[in-house]
């Protein structure tokens, strides 16, 4: 009971928090000094911009002298396993309308990895999951994302995209992990040499930010059970995605928002 009413008074204020946070990101923000793309937000102080309701997920865009960083934080299991099966990608661009855009994916795993996350072992109470998950298993999930999210793909809209590791010498860098909540932070950097040819020189631009939508076969989390008449039914294993998740998960969610580069001090 008493894990339940922790798991309760978590959910009321992370619901609370987000309605009082833009839907789309409204200031300039400079990145902290220390900044570091592990998928850990422990730099920003776990503190964010903007709760965009259609992605469902926390996000902040900032950037220092060099690099442009957009840091992603999901809460609810059905949102960071979208994530991690069908990518989020990054479009910047100089408005809505223009052709001349990058876009970023990441992560792009292959079809038998994606499956591998273990969302079937949250803490069982009064015979009901609690949402709650022992830290061997959040363990176990980090070592598996550190092992398969090394792949992103970049380049530019309406041409051919290059499939780069996330140790490359592009100027983009990319990381993820599971908090000890099992909430996920994305975290993306990128080179503001690479935004040069698309900007122009502006320092505001757009960027859209998408939540692609998974295939329903990705979505594992059911076992097969057969009737004594010889039928069968599918029935979810704990934790698995309710009907109306799994079809949720199969669509693309996203928004655009407007970015002015923060100056430095120097500047």
């Amino acid at each position: 009971m008493k894990n339940i009413l922790i798991l309760i008074i978590v959910l009321s204020f992370t619901s609370v928090y987000a309605q009082k946070l833009p839907n789309v990101q409204q200031i300039s923000l400079r990145s902290p000094a220390n900044v570091k793309i592990d998928g850990k937000a422990t730099e920003w102080g776990n503190k964010w911009q903007a709760y965009n309701k259609g992605t469902g997920f926390f996000y902040n865009v900032a950037n220092n002298a060099g690099y442009l960083y957009i840091i992603i934080h999901a809460t609810d299991a059905p949102v960071t396993r979208k994530i991690i099966g069908g990518g989020i990608s990054l479009t910047i661009s100089t408005d809505r309308k223009t052709d001349n855009a990058v876009r970023l994916t990441y992560p792009v795993l292959a079809y038998e990895n994606k499956k591998y996350i273990n969302y079937n072992n949250a803490k069982v109470i009064d015979g009901e999951p609690s949402g709650i998950y022992p830290d061997s298993t959040i363990t176990a999930n980090n070592k598996k994302l550190l092992t398969m999210a090394k792949i992103l793909s970049f380049g530019k809209v309406n041409g051919s995209d290059t499939v780069l590791s996330v140790y490359n010498n592009y100027g983009i860098q990319a990381a993820m992990l599971f908090n000890n909540k099992m909430e996920l932070t994305v975290e993306l950097a990128l080179d503001l040499k690479l935004l040069k040819p698309i900007i122009n020189g502006l320092s505001k631009f757009t960027y859209h930010i998408e939540c692609n939508g998974m295939e329903i076969m990705n979505l594992n989390g059911f076992d097969i059970v057969y009737n004594p008449d010889g039928t069968s039914k599918m029935k979810p294993r704990p934790g698995a995605l309710a009907p109306l998740e799994i079809e949720q998960a199969s669509y693309t969610t996203d928004f655009f928002g407007e970015y002015t580069l923060a100056k430095s001090d120097r500047e």
